[in-house]
């Protein structure tokens, strides 16, 4: 029998047909199980040919896949104890990665990009307000300016994205400005350092922006900054094997802090050693913590 497999949406389900004849044999249910079979005589070969097409082309508009045969456990196998399959329920929370189908979708959104090119070349005030603030790093402030004057980073764009504080639109801007290894890198720095507003003293009503380093940031999957993790990740996972190369090389100079070890994890799952590296500083219980546990 040939096989078809959806794995998205919560949903976790096979389904298989076979033809004998005139006589259609179809097989479904949740994966790891023996599934419902029912089969189904037509009136002749030709109209059970037709049927099937129909049911198959059904199931690969809802998403459904071909499986080889060989990647099909025989029908009603049972599932051992060495054997685990992931509860349909928990697939709303995976985060897709490279290789694993079904691969996430990423398209780069111009419009998007030209929103923070756009707020960028209008000299925005808050810029001002972050690097003259003394409360600012000086080495995010440097990397401020050499962004602002054509010598980017992806520090500096990273600084940059945090004083603009468009979110939506921050990796498309990156993307499109920068490539996908700089937008990954700069991504991981976003979440090393933390972009405030408050008065500068006790005498001053008026809020000022400023920046600083946050190098033990843990990134809760409801923060902007995860938003942006995911849409870096599926854009890796779908990039072609020298851009992701490129990538991985460029998250190299982001393991410094506990917040960029976290990121540069999560980014490129299959770095083992950055995977056990940040483990060691993922909480054990409590709230849920940076994406990269997923």
């Amino acid at each position: 029998m040939r096989r078809w497999e959806l794995v998205a949406a919560g949903s976790a389900k096979f389904w298989e047909v076979g033809l004998t004849g005139a006589v259609a044999t179809v097989r479904f249910g949740r994966l790891g199980a023996a599934g419902q079979t029912q089969v189904k005589e037509l009136a002749s070969e030709a109209a059970a040919e037709a049927h099937v097409a129909k049911l198959v082309a059904e199931k690969e508009k809802k998403g459904y896949r071909p499986v080889a045969a060989s990647e099909a456990p025989p029908a009603g196998t049972a599932r051992d104890e060495d054997t685990w399959v992931m509860p349909a329920a928990w697939l709303r929370d995976v985060v897709r990665r490279r290789g694993l189908e079904p691969l996430p979708k990423f398209k780069l959104d111009s419009r998007r990009a030209r929103e923070l090119r756009d707020w960028v070349a209008s000299d925005h005030s808050v810029i001002a307000e972050v690097l003259e603030d003394p409360r600012t790093d000086r080495g995010l402030a440097q990397a401020l300016r050499d962004q602002l004057g054509g010598r980017p980073s992806p520090l500096g764009a990273a600084a940059l994205a945090s004083a603009a504080s468009l979110h939506k639109a921050t990796v498309h801007w990156l993307i499109a400005e920068h490539g996908l290894p700089f937008a990954a890198a700069a991504v991981a720095h976003r979440t090393t350092m933390f972009f405030g507003r408050a008065r500068p003293d006790l005498g001053s009503w008026v809020q000022k922006a400023y920046l600083q380093p946050f190098p033990d940031h843990r990134v809760y999957l409801d923060h902007v900054d995860a938003a942006n993790l995911v849409l870096v990740r599926s854009a890796l996972a779908v990039a072609d094997a020298e851009t992701h190369a490129a990538a991985v090389e460029a998250l190299e100079e982001v393991g410094t802090t506990r917040a960029g070890q976290m990121a540069r994890a999560f980014l490129a799952p299959s770095r083992h050693d950055w995977f056990e590296e940040a483990k060691a500083h993922s909480p054990a219980r409590g709230r849920t913590g940076s994406p990269c546990a997923r």
